[in-house]
């Protein structure tokens, strides 16, 4: 049984994916009422699982009756590859962060199935544990690294 958040999160996907559509524009209000929740539910889920860094840019428009746009990010090319390399470059990142940005980039097709659960193993919080405080950006480090490997294999 899924979690509501995911529920939710799955319905804006599957909205955007039967429209072919990059972006979407929705009512807080009007979102609420299909999953009988509040709309601090709708802000969880916009917060949590349409982040940047998963792909998604998520912008509120003020005065619009809690209308929010998302914007589907894509990786179309080497130069967007080479922008995420940039931003992950001497940065840290949390499990949680790279959970979502790895998952982003087995939607995008980027990586597969099997490269996903590999990376996700490799970056795990038990198998950085010794890293110590240095978790984090260690993590960053390693994704980096991978993501300049996949460029790498495009040549």
């Amino acid at each position: 049984m899924s979690t509501l958040a995911s529920r939710i999160e799955r319905y804006i996907k599957d909205m955007m994916d039967a429209a072919d559509l990059n972006s979407v524009e929705l009512k807080r209000k009007d979102l609420a009422e299909v999953f009988s929740c509040v709309p601090s539910q709708i802000n969880y889920v916009l917060e949590t699982r349409f982040r940047d860094e998963q792909g998604y840019h998520v912008v509120s428009r003020r005065g619009a009756g809690g209308c929010f746009r998302i914007i589907r990010l894509e990786v179309t090319d080497d130069r967007e590859m080479k922008d995420l390399i940039s931003a992950v470059s001497g940065s840290e990142m949390s499990y949680r962060t790279a959970e979502g940005f790895l998952g982003r980039l087995l939607e995008e097709s980027v990586i597969d199935r099997g490269e996903y659960m590999l990376i996700m193993s490799m970056i795990d919080k038990d198998t950085l544990a010794a890293a110590g405080e240095s978790e984090d950006r260690l993590r960053a480090a390693m994704i980096k690294n991978v993501l300049i490997t996949l460029l790498r294999m495009d040549y």
